[in-house]
């Protein structure tokens, strides 16, 4: 009986071996679940290597002068650590008294500029070329651990290109700062000198100026339901039904609909801080849903074209998240404050355009 119970367990211990799930570098976080599978790491740290540890690394740069290095990029301050003595080199750059890199840190960082404000910082990492996918995953697990501000998003994923590049990209939190565009390359100096790069490099963002498209009937079509919100839209609503995720009503409404889809009238709370309580007031809401990414976007910019045409329109504000961008606009009517928005959001399985307008004062009755 023990010896047959026994080879029962061995062959269930073989089964449970065999149904194991890949685990390439061996630190008990399987491949699927390992955001670093091949450098073995923690299972707290989702399979990397322990942030605190990274501030000790030594194969190319510490966690720590990577901060301070990406710190000075997204500030433009590498003007300020240019070395006194110290000629441009073969990069084409103009070396910093930043931390030196590699493995002996024997490398300064050198940056360039397009004197448009643009500027990319040059960290050597190795003048060994075999070592590149070492480099490539190095960095790739300093950019998920580092606690700069510019990497706030943190949203790298290793991207080959067909040069043999390797880009991340990611973005500065602030919305208005620089796009930072991430890559480590090979750059060929001559038939013996060769270098591991990491290129840094920060594109201020430029917005793109708005032409502006006249749409009379649309301005006047907006005019129109401006007028209307004064008296919380009472002479153009009708069917109200619930509203199943807010529970309030929407209404249907016989003002037009700007050129979109669907139009309703929706019943919304408002907490008026003047009175220190809460209203019900009505917003009108038109929208389209788009399931291409260009055509949405490309149908929001002629939308916001034709708005920026209609002068009663002022104090343009530009909101955006991951996957929301908001357009306010203020407006007057009849001596009245109103707020129109145009909003794009991306809900995954497609894009929905909407126009808002709110008057904060046309409580519901």
């Amino acid at each position: 009986m023990i010896k047959w119970l026994n080879s029962v367990l061995l062959i269930l211990n073989a089964g449970i071996a065999f149904a194991q799930a890949p685990d390439s570098d061996n630190d008990g976080v399987p491949d699927s679940e390992d955001v670093c599978p091949r450098v073995k790491g923690t299972k707290a740290n989702k399979g990397c290597p322990d942030a605190a540890a990274g501030t000790k690394t030594t194969d190319y740069f510490a966690k720590d002068d990577f901060t301070t290095i990406l710190d000075v990029i997204c500030k433009s301050e590498l003007a300020k650590y240019r070395h006194p003595q110290v000629p441009a080199q073969q990069l084409e750059g103009v070396v910093t008294t930043l931390p030196q890199t590699g493995v002996n840190k024997q490398f300064p960082v050198y940056y360039s500029t397009d004197g448009k404000g643009s500027f990319i910082a040059m960290l050597i990492l190795t003048n060994q070329l075999s070592e590149f996918n070492k480099t490539v995953e190095f960095v790739h697990q300093q950019l998920l651990i580092n606690s700069s501000s510019c990497l706030s998003y943190k949203l790298f994923r290793p991207v080959p290109t067909a040069s043999g590049d390797t880009t991340f990209m990611a973005f500065n939190q602030n919305d208005e700062g620089s796009l930072m565009q991430i890559k480590v390359y090979k750059h060929k100096v001559s038939a013996n000198e060769n270098y591991l790069i990491l290129g840094v490099e920060a594109v201020p963002r430029r917005p793109q100026p708005v032409v502006k498209v006249a749409d009379p009937a649309l301005c006047n079509e907006l005019q129109k339901i401006m007028e209307a919100s004064s008296d919380g839209f009472k002479n153009v609503r009708a069917n109200p039904k619930k509203n199943s995720i807010s529970g309030l009503d929407d209404y249907e409404t016989s003002l037009p609909g700007l050129g979109l889809e669907t139009k309703k009238l929706r019943v919304e709370d408002w907490y008026d801080v003047l009175e220190m309580k809460e209203n019900k007031i009505i917003t009108y809401d038109a929208s389209r849903f788009v399931e291409n990414k260009e055509k949405a976007e490309a149908l929001f910019n002629q939308y916001v074209a034709k708005l920026e045409s209609c002068g009663t329109l002022k104090d343009r504000q530009v909101a955006q998240t991951k996957n929301l961008i908001t357009l306010s606009y203020s407006a007057r009517v009849n001596n009245r404050a109103k707020e129109v928005s145009l909003k794009l959001m991306d809900l995954g399985e497609g894009y929905v355009i909407s126009v808002h307008v709110t008057d904060k004062y046309a409580k519901l009755n």
